[in-house]
């Protein structure tokens, strides 16, 4: 069990008296949050090695797409937790996405789905149950798109575009699979600050997108998706029911990994200890992603080495911690979403950006 003492103020007295007098009594965790950014990662290492396996994968299907289907999925767990939490309240959004996936089976690769069997309330060997906070999928509509966590880049809610996927981002990069330029810009709508643009720290910024079989655009122009379009099954969500399925009749159809049957609402919400597992960056390869640097996991002793190795992976509890460099820019280039860019004005910074993660225990 997740615990922590507070010693409250008092008269100077004996360490034994204070102990006995001004401690305030041992509270446990009752809730917790995780950031999801290696959830992009870990589908883009399922589809590259689906594609050392499957014949012509590229022709039908691309890595974005699978990047997408993983948001999807992540969203529909996340909805499907919250919903089985007790003294919580689905938004207008969460019911529909909830109502319309009650009975559908989804393909799931093993490492997909082994991720996803991850999240959920936290029991411990005690048997205290320790709730997941389930965050407020991004509704953000943005010239004409839903699906993003806010209309802009601030200080405020950077930490959600670097922690947390949204399928309005997802659903850009697969928009921008319908591009006739050789290496398209996908068309992030969000706004960013003057002398700024998005970098690979955006989760689910996937790049380069590089070349698109026929098939591909032929497939996605059938569902009406197109660089300008993109038919939502609930409105501002980007969610889109029927390019999920379609994405998960492909998959069930690979062999490279096995593919696990899903319906998130016949599982329970129980998760897995990972979750609550905290890693911190090394003072290695400082710069690589905050999401890929060398972590130390902090856990109690009867954590089994298994369970730290999925920690590891799955970064639930990952923190952002400054890298190399003289500025402060530099030091946050492993985690930040965005980058300076020159213009007439000269090199434009972001230094007085923090570094407080999403993730959280809290009592």
């Amino acid at each position: 069990m997740l615990v922590f003492l507070v010693l409250e103020s008092g008269e100077p007295v004996s360490w034994l008296a204070r102990l006995q007098n001004h401690i305030t009594a041992i509270r446990p965790i009752e809730e917790f949050s995780s950031s999801y950014a290696r959830l992009p990662d870990i589908a883009l290492q399922t589809y590259n090695q689906c594609s050392t396996d499957e014949r012509q994968l590229e022709r039908q299907l691309t890595k974005e797409e699978m990047s997408y289907y993983a948001t999807g999925l992540l969203w529909t767990k996340l909805i499907d937790v919250k919903a089985k939490q007790s003294k919580v309240t689905l938004t207008t959004e969460e019911k529909a996405i909830h109502k319309a996936t009650e009975d559908v089976e989804f393909n799931v690769p093993h490492p997909i789905a082994t991720y996803l069997h991850q999240i959920g309330d936290y029991t411990d060997k005690m048997g205290k149950t320790t709730d997941i906070e389930i965050p407020t999928p991004p509704t953000t509509r943005v010239q004409g798109h839903g699906g993003y966590h806010a209309d802009e880049i601030t200080v405020d809610t950077h930490n959600l575009f670097e922690e947390l996927p949204s399928i309005g981002i997802a659903g850009d990069m697969v928009m921008a699979l319908c591009d006739e330029a050789l290496e398209p810009n996908p068309n992030f709508r969000v706004g960013t600050p003057d002398g700024s643009r998005f970098n690979a720290n955006l989760t689910g910024h996937i790049f380069p997108i590089g070349i698109r079989r026929p098939e591909i655009k032929q497939r996605l122009a059938g569902m009406g998706i197109t660089t300008t379009t993109f038919p939502e099954y609930v409105s501002n969500t980007r969610f889109s029911l029927t390019y999920l399925q379609s994405i998960s009749d492909i998959i069930g159809k690979m062999a490279t990994f096995r593919n696990e049957k899903i319906c998130f609402p016949r599982l329970t919400s129980s998760g897995g200890e990972n979750q609550v597992i905290v890693t911190r960056p090394t003072n290695e390869e400082q710069h690589l992603s905050w999401t890929n640097r060398p972590v130390q996991a902090t856990s109690s002793s009867s954590s089994t080495t298994a369970v730290i190795g999925a920690s590891f992976r799955f970064g639930f509890q990952a923190h952002k911690e400054p890298g190399d460099g003289a500025t402060l820019t530099q030091q946050h280039a492993n985690w930040c979403c965005l980058e300076s860019v020159v213009n007439r004005k000269g090199m434009l910074t972001r230094n007085n950006w923090n570094l407080h993660s999403m993730t959280k225990l809290t009592n």
